[in-house]
This record gives structure tokens, C-alpha cells and sequence, in this order.
């Protein structure tokens, strides 16, 4: 029950938190919806892909587009590394982003703590020098619980909270943070459905942008990879 307590916390701040600022920045609704197909390939390797459609403008326009693709290798239950690449389409432009992630997870009883610390570098496609070549850091923590008995074998809560940090050029700078809380129901042992409520917010700009997102989503474990040992030849 105390974790429980924990998690009740930490969403209500986040709700606090989120209701304080919306007055002062310029608002907007978003839809993402997505699928991520995961396959394991050998004993500690997966590989994932991820494609996404994100709409802006109240849901009423188109803003971007992604394939990711990424390999992931863990070497301890409580560490992994993953290095990816995303190609985004856009209205105005496309994006190539390559990332490497390392990821810290603890799991005390029904809770999950992951901490994910992200680097990553991306450049566009078009010849406007604002869009110049950039890095950013992302830290993120990842807070979840699930419940015990029959309803703890299907849903899991959690919450998340994650920062950018900049690298462009001559100057680095903390630009956007996000906020999320979510919930994921297990459809059968391969198939999960997600439902997260993501808020995004702009830093240190004249008029910064606060974006209410609702995020709809379907993860899927591919049947595992096997391979054929081969036979030694007869004499």
C-alpha cells in the first residue's frame, strides 16, 4: 500500500503542476498513436521497431511521421544499452536522428524504477540554418506499479518525467521538459495496449508552446528468434 501511496503522490503533483503553468504559456492538443513490434534475437539481444503518426492543431493537423528502429542488449537484469535511428517525416522537412540509451531499472515488489539516460544527435534535410545540426541529452525516470492479484496481471500505472538539454553550436541550454501518466493493459501474453496523457513545455522562448497529448499505442513480442544447429557431417 505505500508504494501505492507513492504513486497517488507523485500523480497528483503532476497534475498540480501541469494545471499551474497552462496560463502561461500558448496551449494546444495533440494524438499520437503508434505501434512498437519487439523481437528477440539471441539470448541478451532484442531488436524493436517503432512507427508513430503525431497530429497537432487540436488533432486537426498533420505534424510528423517516424520509423525507429533500435538493438538492445542487456547485461544485467538491472542494465541495458540501446543504440538506434529514427527517420521522421515532417511538413516542412524530414529528420535523421541517431541515439544511444542506457538504461538503470530496479524493481522493488510491485514497483518499477528506471532511470534512462539518452544522447542523441540530429541533423535535417532542408538548408535552413536554424535547423543546424544539434545533441540533445535527455534524462528520464520512469515510476511504475502494478497492483496485486488478477487486476495486477493485466494493468500497470506509471508516471514520467524527462528534460532536455540542448547542443547546438555556440550555446547549450535546458529547452523543454515532459510529464506523462499512463496506464498499459496486457491484451494476451504478446500484445499491450497503451493509454498515456503526455504534457510537453518549452523553455527559455519568448512565447513557449504548452502541448496536451494523448497517446494511444500498441507494443507487440514477436515470436522468438530460433536458430537451427548445424549437424556435423558423417564420416
Amino acid at each position: 500500500m505505500k508504494y501505492l501511496a507513492i504513486f497517488i503522490l507523485c500523480s497528483l503533483l503532476l497534475c498540480v503542476n501541469v494545471t499551474s503553468i497552462q496560463a502561461q504559456n500558448r496551449h494546444d492538443f495533440g494524438i499520437w498513436s503508434g505501434i512498437k513490434l519487439n523481437q528477440k534475437i539471441y539470448k541478451n539481444l532484442s531488436g524493436s521497431f517503432r512507427g508513430q503518426v503525431r497530429l497537432e492543431g487540436n488533432a486537426a493537423y498533420f505534424k510528423s511521421t517516424f520509423a525507429n528502429f533500435a538493438f538492445n542488449y542487456k547485461f544485467h537484469k538491472m542494465f541495458t544499452l540501446t543504440a538506434g535511428y529514427r527517420y521522421t517525416i515532417k511538413t516542412i522537412r524530414n529528420n535523421h536522428r541517431v541515439y544511444g540509451d542506457a538504461k538503470f531499472t530496479y524493481r522493488p515488489e510491485k514497483l518499477r524504477t528506471t532511470f534512462k539516460l539518452r544522447l542523441r544527435g540530429q541533423y535535417s534535410t532542408d538548408n535552413d540554418q536554424t535547423n543546424a545540426p544539434s545533441t540533445i541529452l535527455r534524462p528520464r525516470l520512469y515510476i511504475g506499479y502494478q497492483p496485486k492479484g488478477k487486476f495486477g496481471k493485466k494493468f500497470n500505472f506509471y508516471i514520467t518525467g524527462e528534460i532536455f538539454y540542448e547542443f547546438v553550436e555556440s550555446y547549450n541550454s535546458l529547452n523543454k521538459y515532459r510529464l506523462s501518466a499512463g496506464v498499459t493493459y496486457d491484451m494476451n501474453s504478446d500484445i499491450t495496449l497503451n493509454l498515456r496523457y503526455i504534457y510537453n513545455d518549452d523553455i527559455g522562448i519568448v512565447e513557449p508552446i504548452q502541448e496536451n497529448v494523448l497517446f494511444i499505442g500498441l507494443e507487440v513480442d514477436l515470436p522468438k528468434c530460433k536458430f537451427k544447429k548445424k549437424k556435423k557431417d558423417e564420416d
